[in-house]
């Protein structure tokens, strides 16, 4: 098992990335596998090294350990450059030029202003991929992620052909593990599904709902390379995961809906093994939102505990152990091996339940 801290050095660590960090560490150290610590950096107006070494000092200081620093995203443009390339000989990528001033008309009324999916403006391929303007992923026919009538997410579990890297196939499976059989009907508009026709191993009819393609995470033409020439985090930390050997990647239960875009991603590139990954539960502040700086001191060094005080705090928050007690990480590897598929499941933590957050 190799299991990866990836912090972005934009800000100090805040609660929620260290309650996730110790998951991931906990994940991989009760299998006695390995942990890398890379940082993203892939922002270059918003990330500095001096964040960058306080979150070498606040993991240390946690006591999550790492056995290897790999580069930073800053330092691997050439290798994104290759897997760009890679993408586009097989026809998932198109030069944009839109700005986000041209997406908010091509999506007027009635439909409502842009709030984040592309309308397709340049996916019909008319500018140069060696000229100027972003590159974005254009999706195969065949890539859908899919949603219940009763608004319930379908998991994709496509079957790679080997010809390609991409999948002619699609089989889904419902929450519940029920089996889906694809029928799709195309639109032609992009060459994506807009509407697909399932049936269950019983013969149950369902139908998805793609409305919202914001949070299916694979239905819009995202990003992979800026105009500014700045790679997208979701390219680069596919790349950086395949290279690098990550198996198991634990982040915050907010960023599921990115997971079918990289499982894509991975296949397209040649990956038929992504890592599997888990999503650790958010911590919400007192008035139902993810916990954030509008909730007063949110920063884990200044919460005025000591580091055992502050493991402790969040063991307990995630159901790790029964009591607040100070521990250190090593003493709950034990807790995880027993109470961490629970704390998986759990979506949410109520922090001012459990840490000081000095409101």
């Amino acid at each position: 098992m190799v299991g990866r801290f990836a912090p972005s050095p934009t800000g100090i660590m805040h609660w929620g990335n260290a309650s996730t960090a110790l998951v991931a560490w906990l994940q991989v150290r009760a299998e006695g596998g390995r942990m890398l610590l890379r940082m993203e950096d892939v922002d270059p107006q918003r990330s500095k090294p001096e964040f960058a070494d306080g979150w070498r000092r606040d993991l240390s200081w946690l006591g999550l350990d790492w056995d290897e620093e790999v580069a930073p995203q800053s330092q691997r443009g050439p290798r994104y450059a290759e897997a760009l390339a890679n993408l586009a000989s097989q026809g998932l990528v198109f030069a944009c030029r839109c700005t986000r001033r041209d997406m908010e008309e091509a999506v007027s009324a009635p439909h409502g202003s842009f709030m984040g999916s592309y309308p397709g403006t340049c996916a019909d391929g008319r500018w140069p991929l060696d000229g100027a303007g972003a590159r974005r992923l254009r999706y195969p026919d065949d890539a859908v992620v899919l949603r219940r009538a009763d608004g319930a997410k379908l998991r994709d579990e496509p079957a790679a052909t080997g010809r390609s890297g991409l999948h002619d196939a699609v089989v889904l499976r419902r929450a519940d593990g029920a089996k889906l059989r694809d029928e799709p009907a195309t639109t032609g508009r992009l060459g994506l599904n807009d509407a697909v026709v399932l049936r269950r191993a019983d013969g149950a009819k369902l139908r998805d709902e793609l409305a919202d393609t914001r949070r299916s995470g694979l239905h819009d033409a995202v990003v992979l390379r800026r105009a500014d020439g700045a790679w997208a985090y979701q390219l680069a930390v596919v790349v950086d995961d395949m290279d690098q050997g990550v198996t198991h990647i634990v982040r915050g239960r907010d960023l599921e809906d990115s997971e079918p875009l990289q499982r894509f991603l991975h296949r397209a590139m040649g990956n038929l093994q992504p890592p599997e990954v888990a999503h650790a539960p958010l911590w919400m502040g007192p008035d139902g939102h993810r916990l954030s700086k509008r909730h007063g001191s949110v920063g884990v060094r200044n919460s005025g505990l000591e580091a055992a005080q502050a493991v402790g705090r969040m063991a307990h928050g995630l159901g790790l152990r029964d009591r607040p007690d100070a521990c250190t990480p090593r003493e709950l590897i034990d807790d995880w091996r027993a109470r961490g598929p629970a704390t998986l499941a759990c979506g949410e933590v109520a922090a001012a339940s459990f840490l000081p957050l000095h409101l």
